[in-house]
């Protein structure tokens, strides 16, 4: 028997978000946090952005990147629920690796600065 303690706790939280989707930036309002994660509204004016939009990227990956400018928090999430809640649709986020305190003034970008390691080589040309 499973009883409320057993979920972690969801505080309310106006705010938003942009996440990056199908190397697209959309905005997004953040319903609800908790320590594991967050449930988003997708705020999109387009007629092409619909359940069927998110379940095909789905199908390609899972991992999306999200930005919290009010709570300076930026990172990868993953997608674990996509709902439809009347004509809005809400997609359930697990924080996977998140970038805390992000300096916004420092760098003064709207966005974050995703860091990735790739494996590459140097060319060096020497001409007489």
């Amino acid at each position: 028997m499973s009883s409320a303690l057993d979920r972690p706790r969801r505080n309310n939280l106006p705010s938003r978000a942009i996440i990056y989707m199908g190397e697209e930036e959309h905005n997004v309002s953040v319903k609800n946090i908790s320590i594991n994660g967050l449930l988003v509204q997708l705020n999109s004016n387009r007629d092409d952005v619909d359940i069927k939009y998110i379940f095909n990227h789905l199908l390609v990956s899972t991992m999306i990147d999200i930005y919290l400018p009010e709570m300076r928090l930026a990172g990868e999430v993953q997608i674990v629920r996509a709902d439809m809640e009347g004509d809005h649709i809400l997609l359930a986020l697990e924080f996977r690796n998140m970038a805390f305190d992000i300096d916004e003034r420092l760098n003064r970008r709207k966005a974050y600065r995703k860091n990735m390691s790739y494996v590459g080589k140097i060319l060096w040309l020497y001409v007489k």
